[in-house]
């Protein structure tokens, strides 16, 4: 038996003990391994995602020891880390999340192992014009953290004081309820694993 025979036989030996630890101990075992990767990593219709390793520089090397270990340090990856879009228009946004369920499509479960969701300028997020981030994140059925960092105006109406065209025009935050209705969140909070929602807003200098 030649050296690279002898370490491509070790290595399979070591790959089938591994697996044959409990579910459980291996995920501790992924988290261990993941400590130094990426906390976020934002997802852009600008940037291309390749099946096999997601983002440049984004997956930790546990996944590419085998198509096994691939399949599962993947889903735990997705579970450490907040997916964050950043595009600036809903079409981008669009794009940017077809790219995205490309590479999930490869793995079980994988919308489901989605904990943090960031979107930034959004204007309404379950409107038609922002359906798209508003359908993703509906999917994810494990999410447990969202932010939406939204434009102040967004958030806000004019009121017009004193009843009248001379009157003075102010201006108040939505309410709760207003947000609700006019952000169409009501999918979003049938969510049973959510734990927070975060509006962000962005204030013009």
């Amino acid at each position: 038996m030649t050296h690279n025979q002898h370490t491509h036989s070790h290595h399979c030996q070591g790959s089938q003990s591994f697996m044959r630890l409990p579910p459980e101990l291996r995920d501790m075992v992924y988290g261990f391994v993941m400590a130094g990767s990426p906390s976020h990593v934002s997802i852009s219709s600008h940037i291309p995602i390749s099946n096999l390793v997601f983002l440049k520089n984004t997956l930790p090397g546990v996944c590419f020891a085998n198509k096994v270990l691939h399949g599962e340090a993947v889903l735990i990856f997705l579970r450490c880390t907040r997916l964050v879009f950043a595009d600036a228009y809903p079409l981008n946004v669009a794009v940017a999340i077809q790219s995205l369920e490309v590479f999930l499509a490869q793995f079980g479960n994988s919308c489901e192992s989605i904990r943090m969701l960031t979107f930034y300028e959004m204007r309404r997020f379950g409107s038609p014009d922002e359906i798209y981030a508003a359908n993703f994140a509906s999917r994810c059925l494990g999410l447990q953290h969202l932010v939406v960092v939204s434009g102040l105006i967004y958030l806000t109406q004019l009121v017009l004081n004193g009843g009248d065209m001379e009157g003075d025009l102010t201006v108040r935050l939505l309410s709760k309820a207003e947000i609700l209705a006019r952000w169409g969140l009501d999918d979003l909070f049938a969510l049973t694993k959510l734990e927070s929602v975060k509006f962000h807003c962005t204030v013009p200098r």
